[in-house]
């Protein structure tokens, strides 16, 4: 149980029961919903959303168009089952802090997936996200995407009836 990486900017984490997580906030909100008798599990890459970004002077060799794009994909940290499907529920992104690439690589996936009901949690109210912004004012006006502080509990408004 503890910090997994050696270096400091790696924040992965070992829970008691020996799983790996992307950090220890990440774990302690998976735990909390799980003790307050949630359906949440961590994401695979069976959860991965498909997305797609433009190549800065790219070139297709077959057609000589100018406009090439590269598949990705994004996995998001949580999903908490609230449906008869396996797909239906909410996908949770857990953060304490948000690299500008992550910013970037998650306004596109909101942009081309708008139907994704993807929703955050933050650590703190008070990370900066640009000089100007707080990390939940970025989410809010350019996600355009529910962000709550973490409390310890699930909002009432988040779950469906």
């Amino acid at each position: 149980m503890g910090k997994v990486g050696t270096k400091r900017s790696d924040h992965r984490w070992r829970a008691p029961d020996g799983t790996v997580w992307d950090s220890k906030f990440e774990w302690r909100v998976y735990d909390d919903l799980r003790r307050a008798g949630i359906a949440v599990r961590k994401c695979s890459e069976r959860d991965s959303i498909s997305y797609s970004t433009k190549v800065r002077s790219g070139r297709c060799v077959a057609c000589g168009g100018g406009t090439v794009v590269q598949d990705r994909s994004y996995t998001p940290d949580l999903h908490v089952w609230q449906g008869p499907g396996d797909g239906d529920g909410i996908w949770l992104e857990v953060k304490g802090h948000m690299q500008p690439s992550r910013r970037s690589q998650l306004r596109e996936v909101v942009k081309q997936n708008p139907e994704l009901d993807l929703r955050f949690i933050l650590y703190s109210a008070n990370t900066k996200a640009t000089k100007k912004l707080r990390l939940w004012e970025y989410i809010e006006k350019y996600l355009k995407r529910p962000v709550i502080v973490w409390q310890g509990e699930f909002p009432n408004e988040w779950q469906q009836g």
